[in-house]
C-alpha cells in the first residue's frame, strides 16, 4: 500500500521543556492524516558507522568521515532489479526510527547514479531494502517529477519496485533537487515507511509512503551507486540527524539563584562563533543542535568579533520563528576598543556607567532581534566607575523588563558584594575563568562567595582554551595520563569530557560556558552533564594539572 505526495505544516508543542511534534498533513485528494514525528536528538558521530561495498562492485566505494556526515564514493552497476552494487555507510537500528541527511553535492557517473537513504534488512546484495533517493538532476525519469525516488525490494531476491508521487489536483507536487540544501528524510512506524524531502531541514514535504515487513532490526544510513562499470560517483552528505520521541534531554537545567532564571547546566559561548566564518543559516544548525542536547542557554557578548557577533546570532535567531522563546540568551557590555567599527575610540577602557550600559543593552537587543535578555552581565569591573551609578543602570534595565536578571563577570569577591548591596534585585551570577588551569576562584573567596549568597557561577574558558592538550604545556601530558587512568570508571569518557566533569563537581555548581564550534564535540560536552566524579579522581585531575601534591 502506497501513499502519494502531501504538503504539510509543523506545530510545536512546548511541555516542560520536552518538546513533540506533530505534523498535519493536508492531502492532495482532500484526506487529512495526522503524523507523529519523533523528536529532534544528536545523532551518533559518524565515525562509528560501518562503511561495506556491497554486491562486490568492481570499483571499491570509499567512506571519508567529516564532522556531521560523509564524503562518498561509489562504484556498482545499481540498486535495482533482484541484486545491487553499490557503497554503503551504516548502523544497525531496531524499532521505530526517524533520521535525515543533508545532500550537499552530487557528482554522477550516469544519468541514473543514486544517492541517499537505505533501510535494508541484511548486506547481502539480494537483501531487501526500502531507498529513498536522489538523481543528480531533475530532468524528469519515469512519473518521478524531479530528482527525487523511492523504491523498495519486499523481500531478498524479489525484483525492485519504484514508488511514485501522486500526480492530482490542485497541481502535480514536485520535488526538485536543491544542492547543497536537498534533504532527505525517511520515518519507520511498525511496517509503515514515510519518505520527505526538503530544501531548508525545517519545511518538510511527504513523497509518499510504503507498508513493507521489515526485521526489526534494519542496517540504515547514506548509500551511493553509480550505475557505471568503470567510472565511480561522489556524494557529499552532511547534518545526519535521528529523530527520537521526547525524553530527557542530555543536559539538566539548574536555576541560578533563589527567583533566578532557569538555565540549562552547560551553556553554549559564542566568543569564538566567527573563527570558521559560518553564515547564519549554520549557526542556525547549530543552535538547534544545542536545543537538542538540552543546551538551551546562549551566552554572547557586545564586544564579541569585535561587536559583529550579536549581528549574526540575531540572523540566525530570525531564521527559526519561535527559537527564541525556547532559548535563554545572556550578553554582557563594559570593554570598549578601537575597531572599524569605532575608529574614534583611541584606547581599550572600561565603562561600567548607568547611561552606557543601557545603551550597550539596547543596541543588543536590536541586533539579536529581542525585546529582553534573561541575563545581563557587567562584563569587566570599571575601576573608574562607583558601583551605584553601575547598579542605577542595571536596575533602570530590570524595571523596565528589558532584562530578567543581572549578573557580573570578572568580579572579585569583594566587588561583587559591592556592586550587589546598591543592587534593587540581587544579583544572580559571577561568570568567571575557571578551569583545571586555573583553579584560583576556589581560594580567593570567589566561589565560597557564591555558595555564601546562594548564587550560581558561570565557568568561562572551561578547557584553557585548549592548553590542557597543548603539546607544549608542561601540565597537558600529566593530564592525559590521569584522565587515561580513570576514563574506564567513567564509560570511557575523554580527557575533556572529565575537565567539564571536574568544573561541575564542584559544590558551588558552576555552569561550564562550552565554546566548540565543532557539534561532534558539543555533542560529547554534553555528555559530560551525566558524570558523577569520584573525589579521589577530582583532586588527581587537580594534581595533575598542578604538578604537585595538595598541601
Amino acid at each position: 500500500m502506497s501513499i502519494g505526495a502531501a504538503s504539510f505544516t509543523e506545530k510545536r508543542m512546548d511541555c516542560n521543556r520536552q518538546f513533540c511534534r506533530l505534523y498535519v498533513l493536508s492531502q492532495f485528494c482532500s484526506r487529512s492524516r495526522t503524523l507523529k514525528i519523533f523528536d529532534l536528538s544528536p545523532a551518533r558521530p559518524p565515525a562509528l558507522f560501518a562503511n561495506l561495498d556491497i554486491g562486490s562492485p568492481e570499483l571499491a566505494g570509499s567512506a571519508r568521515p567529516v564532522e556531521t556526515g560523509w564524503d562518498l564514493t561509489g562504484g556498482g552497476k545499481d540498486i535495482w532489479e533482484k541484486a545491487d552494487q553499490f557503497h554503503f555507510v551504516f548502523k544497525d537500528i531496531a524499532g521505530d526510527f526517524d533520521i535525515a541527511v543533508r545532500v550537499e553535492r552530487f557528482t554522477p557517473a550516469h544519468l541514473y547514479s543514486k544517492a541517499g537513504l537505505m533501510i535494508r534488512e541484511s548486506l547481502n546484495a539480494e537483501s531487501a531494502h526500502l531507498m529513498f533517493f536522489l538523481f543528480a538532476d531533475n530532468e524528469p525519469r519515469n512519473n518521478n517529477l524531479g530528482a527525487h525516488e523511492m523504491q523498495f525490494r519486499p523481500k531478498a531476491g524479489d525484483e525492485c519496485q519504484a514508488i511514485y508521487p501522486v500526480v492530482g489536483p490542485p497541481a502535480p507536487p514536485d520535488f526538485p533537487a536543491a544542492y547543497p540544501d536537498s534533504w532527505l528524510r525517511v520515518a519507520r512506524r511498525g511496517n509503515r515507511f514515510s519518505a520527505f524531502a526538503s530544501t531548508d531541514g525545517k519545511t518538510w514535504k511527504l513523497y509518499a509512503e510504503q507498508v513493507l515487513t521489515l526485521a526489526n532490526t534494519v542496517k540504515v544510513g547514506p548509500a551511493l551507486t553509480s550505475h557505471h562499470p568503470q567510472v565511480a560517483a561522489e556524494a557529499a552528505f552532511r547534518d545526519y540527524t535521528e529523530y527520537h520521541q521526547a525524553s530527557q534531554p542530555l543536559v539538566k537545567r539548574i536555576t541560578l539563584a533563589k527567583d533566578g532564571p532557569e538555565f540549562s547546566r552547560l551553556v553554549y559561548g559564542t566568543w569564538r562563533l566567527l573563527e570558521t566564518k559560518p553564515t547564519a543559516q549554520e549557526i542556525n544548525r547549530r543552535l538547534h543542535t544545542c536545543l537538542g542536547l538540552g543546551i538551551t542557554t546562549i551566552d554572547t557578548a557586545e564586544i564579541y568579533g569585535l561587536y559583529e557577533v550579536e549581528h549574526i546570532l540575531g540572523a540566525a535567531l530570525d531564521l527559526s520563528p519561535g527559537l527564541r522563546d525556547k532559548l535563554e540568551l545572556i550578553t554582557k557590555a563594559g570593554i570598549y576598543v578601537p575597531c572599524s567599527h569605532h575608529p574614534e575610540r583611541r584606547t581599550a577602557h572600561y565603562n561600567a556607567t548607568g547611561p552606557r550600559l543601557v545603551k550597550s543593552l539596547e543596541k543588543s537587543l536590536r541586533l539579536l532581534g529581542t525585546d529582553h535578555v534573561e541575563l545581563f552581565l557587567v562584563h569587566r569591573p570599571d575601576w573608574l566607575t562607583r558601583a551605584e551609578d553601575t547598579a542605577a543602570g542595571l536596575n533602570e534595565l530590570l524595571r523596565a523588563g528589558k532584562i530578567r536578571a543581572a549578573g557580573a563577570s570578572n568580579y572579585s569577591a569583594s566587588q561583587f558584594d559591592l556592586l550587589n548591596a546598591r543592587m534593587e534585585q540581587p544579583l544572580v551570577t559571577n561568570q568567571i575563568e575557571f578551569h583545571l588551569l586555573h583553579p584560583e576562584p576556589i581560594n580567593d573567596g570567589t566561589l565560597h562567595q557564591c555558595e555564601k549568597l546562594g548564587v550560581l557561577p558561570m565557568a568561562w574558558s572551561p578547557l584553557a582554551g585548549g592548553r590542557i592538550f597543548a603539546p607544549d604545556n608542561p601540565a597537558a601530558p600529566r593530564l592525559a595520563a590521569a584522565a587515561k587512568s580513570m576514563s574506564s570508571r567513567y564509560n570511557a569518557a575523554t580527557l575533556e569530557q572529565l575537565a567539564y566533569a571536574w568544573i561541575l563537581a564542584h559544590p558551588s555548581h558552576p555552569l561550564p560556558i562550552i565554546g566548540t564550534n565543532n557539534l561532534q564535540r558539543l555533542h560529547s560536552a554534553a555528555q559530560a552533564d551525566g558524570i558523577r566524579m569520584e573525589r579521589e579522581d577530582w583532586y588527581a585531575l587537580w594534581e595533575a594539572a598542578q604538578g604537585r601534591k595538595i598541601p
